[in-house]
């Protein structure tokens, strides 16, 4: 009885709801990254992937899979350097850089056009997308906001409550406008001023998340720091 009792306790402490009371700030890194591949996926579904169809026509898998490569290739060479200026200059730093360089893409759009020059503009905005593409940024921030006893179940929650996000912000939007016309499909402008106001909501979350203090190294005599300062 008493082990049950113990089993029963142990699985309560666990649970969801206590994990994001213990981490509050959890919650706006989940909510930040659902954001940011909500962003995506409008921008790339929506509005770059229907324009590459329209000005590459047949050679669009072509010049596709090139940009992949090369933006692959960018996002391998610069993981180390953006790894490590998330170390020095802080996670959240690391979060909205991250969120720059992953929204260039649908901000050249906006501001070029929809048309030839949007398309190529976006392309090199595409290729600098891959900058810190391999860091996990919103997934070391989520790390550092987190107990280390609650991180187990976090990681799962962080992938989980992105999804579902994406889903709602994402993927209930189309569903209605594009495929069952529950909704009339809004201009592609329409869209856009949708997903701008989501990487405004990106850093903002970004923004509010407030880091836990650093602990203090020690200062005894046979401290790292003491045997440093010792001439």
């Amino acid at each position: 009885m008493a082990e049950h009792v113990k089993a029963k306790a142990d699985v309560e402490s666990t649970s969801v709801l206590k994990v994001l009371r213990r981490n509050p700030e959890l919650f706006k890194a989940m909510v930040a990254s659902g954001l940011q591949r909500s962003a995506m996926m409008v921008s790339a579904v929506l509005g770059t992937q229907n324009l590459r169809a329209m000005v590459w026509g047949h050679h669009l898998a072509e010049y596709t899979a090139m940009l992949s490569m090369c933006m692959s290739l960018i996002a391998m060479c610069t993981a180390g350097m953006f790894g490590r200026f998330g170390d020095r200059c802080g996670r959240r730093a690391a979060a909205a850089m991250f969120g720059l360089c992953s929204f260039l893409p649908s901000w050249t759009l906006m501001a070029c056009g929809f048309n030839e020059v949007g398309l190529y503009a976006n392309s090199v905005a595409f290729l600098l997308s891959g900058v810190g593409l391999c860091s996990d940024a919103l997934l070391v921030l989520a790390n550092d906001v987190t107990r280390e006893e609650d991180r187990g179940m976090a990681f799962g929650l962080f992938q989980a409550a992105t999804n579902a996000i994406a889903f709602l912000l994402f993927g209930l939007p189309s569903l209605f406008t594009i495929l069952l016309k529950v909704v009339p499909d809004p201009p592609i402008e329409v869209w856009f001023r949708y997903n701008f106001g989501l990487t405004a909501m990106y850093f903002l979350f970004v923004y509010s998340v407030r880091m836990p203090a650093q602990t203090a190294p020690p200062q005894g005599p046979g401290s790292q720091a003491a045997l440093e300062a010792a001439p």
